[in-house]
């Protein structure tokens, strides 16, 4: 039980990630569940990332570089196939 706890606060903070980086939510501009939110992600990861980025942000060097490692840690803390483990919180704060 605690595992899934874990790993369910993990993905939840993983949405969190990708929600700030595109200004969007799940439910509204994009797709109608939170997994369609990351498979969008996916699917434009990392060829067209520009569609990711809310076009609010400045578009300065180093904000691109930390809106794509937010992009990386978000898609890896949401990754369901099992492929690769999920992080750990100490992985994460670190």
């Amino acid at each position: 039980m605690l595992n899934t706890l874990l790993f369910a606060g993990i993905f939840k903070f993983g949405l969190f990630i990708l929600e700030m980086v595109s200004n969007m939510r799940p439910m509204e501009e994009v797709e109608s569940s939170e997994a369609g939110f990351v498979q969008w992600f996916r699917l434009h990861y990392p060829q067209n990332f520009e569609k990711l980025i809310d076009e609010k942000m400045k578009m300065k060097e180093t904000v691109v570089d930390q809106a794509k490692e937010a992009i990386e840690l978000g898609l890896l803390c949401t990754d369901l196939s099992g492929v690769r483990e999920q992080p750990s919180w100490d992985q994460i704060s670190y």
